[in-house]
């Protein structure tokens, strides 16, 4: 998840070495129909790993989605600024005009985020912002949650 001018963006990175298949793109559907209308959508893959193919989709999913989900952006790791820039920034304030928008791709904004418990990041985790009652998470030698 990501915030561009105040407005959200998913985003699903892919570092595959074949064709992006059907069930990624319609799990990527299900996972994002749940966001506000005018959340974009994108799933990012890998060019050079997809560099040997012709195509970056396979058949069925391509089909999938030009007809049921074509408001999916699908980009490579060099388009997806962009992307984003193509695709937000016709939603601008007057003032970022004048003074300009320094505001930026934040990709660590959570603060709206309720977990699948129902608990906001800083329940679980404490405010890190205000120093107070924050938590170490730990983690496997691996980097994973245990």
């Amino acid at each position: 998840m990501a915030t561009f001018n105040k407005q959200l963006v998913i985003i699903q990175c892919k570092n595959v070495g074949k064709p992006i298949g059907i069930n990624i793109i319609k799990n990527f559907q299900a996972s994002v129909t749940r966001f506000a209308e005018g959340t974009l959508c994108i799933i990012v893959y890998n060019s050079k790993k997809l560099s040997n193919h012709r195509y970056y989709l396979t058949k069925n999913a391509k089909s999938w989605w030009e007809n049921l989900c074509p408001k999916i952006k699908i980009v490579t790791e060099k388009t997806i600024v962009n992307c984003i820039k193509k695709n937000l920034l016709q939603g601008r304030m007057p003032h970022d005009e004048l003074y300009g928008n320094h505001q930026g791709v934040s990709y660590n904004d959570m603060s709206n985020v309720i977990t699948n418990d129902g608990k906001m990041p800083h329940e679980l985790y404490g405010d890190h912002r205000l120093g107070q009652g924050a938590k170490s998470i730990e983690t496997n030698d691996d980097g994973r949650m245990p």
